[in-house]
């Protein structure tokens, strides 16, 4: 007999269950075990189901939406969109409503990132050429330039108390994680290795890094203790596994992993590694995700409805880890 666990397939051997032995038989005990058997599997599928988030779509735009950034106040949401040109920044009520503009410019600008108090979001440009962190002001709607480099410089991450931003660059002659004040001061390298580290992000407490990197073969999600310099590979999966986001607490790393064929899907792990959880499924491209400052949703950017939106789903601390 084969039972379908919700995706998986349960093989139960078993005789076919026909007109009942004598009290000496063994049926009337097997029909028990795999009545049991289907309760238990039916139990499964419903706190399986409980467990996967349904998300919601915020944008509905028509044209693409990226790189969602949660405010630290929780009202909004920033985002890169594709409406007016190559790439706009836009920030949208939590809970829906019609998108304010932010930046307008012919070039791209991309992967928002708010200040801890809300006054400002850094992102990154083409808008001269070459890609370099910029910082917007909120209210003035004013752009500066932070970094100078004739290559990529992007990805920016606010330091929890605002006085520092992470950002990816090539100015090494690889792709690094690098560290300079929120004004654009004091840039230095946190790493430097031959093979890619990627979008890196503060953890709450501001003492530790979390990127990507191919240095051990495939994408992987690791830890950079900046007072240590200790580096520590959360991950080691034959995916890749990128874009890492703390949760609030700091208990938790929401990520990307490629998935089969052209997919890649939300997952999330506590913060050493253990009970990676997957989150969205299908054949999609789930990109970006950011904890709410409550840390209960997270909202990414998906191809689900045909064009690059922007989503949120609720998160729940589920009741078991099915990866450990």
């Amino acid at each position: 007999m084969i039972m379908r666990a919700c995706d998986r397939v349960v093989n139960v051997t078993a005789p076919i269950l026909g007109k009942a032995k004598t009290a000496k038989g063994s049926y009337p005990l097997l029909a028990v075990f795999v009545l049991s058997g289907c309760a238990m599997v039916a139990s499964s599928c419903r706190r399986e189901a409980e467990e996967r988030p349904t998300p919601v779509q915020l944008t509905t735009s028509g044209t693409n939406e990226r790189a969602p950034a949660w405010s630290p106040d929780g009202r909004w949401i920033a985002f890169s969109s594709d409406a007016l040109s190559k790439g706009d920044l836009f920030y949208i009520p939590s809970g829906g409503g019609s998108a304010v503009q932010v930046t307008a410019s012919e070039a791209a600008d991309d992967c928002p990132s708010w200040s801890p108090d809300g006054s400002s979001i850094a992102f990154h440009s083409d808008r001269q050429g070459d890609e370099n962190v910029w910082v917007v002001d909120t209210t003035t709607r004013t752009a500066r330039k932070l970094t100078e480099h004739l290559g990529f410089d992007g990805f920016p991450a606010w330091s929890p108390d605002g006085k520092t931003i992470l950002f990816q660059s090539d100015g090494l002659g690889n792709m690094d994680v690098w560290m300079m004040t929120s004004d654009g001061g004091d840039k230095i390298p946190l790493t430097n290795d031959p093979e890619l580290d990627t979008t890196p992000a503060f953890s709450p407490d501001g003492k530790k890094v979390a990127f990507s990197s191919r240095r051990a073969g495939n994408a992987d999600i690791w830890i950079l203790g900046l007072s240590s310099n200790a580096l520590r590979r959360l991950t080691s999966s034959p995916a890749d596994e990128w874009r890492p986001a703390w949760s609030p607490d700091g208990k938790r790393i929401a990520f990307i992993a490629s998935g089969e064929g052209r997919t890649a899907h939300i997952w999330v792990m506590r913060a050493d590694g253990t009970g990676r959880r997957q989150l969205t499924f299908g054949r999609r491209l789930d990109y970006n995700p950011t904890w709410s400052p409550d840390g209960k949703k997270l909202a990414f950017d998906s191809d689900r409805s045909g064009n690059r939106d922007i989503w949120v789903m609720e998160v729940a601390t589920p009741r078991r880890q099915e990866h450990r």
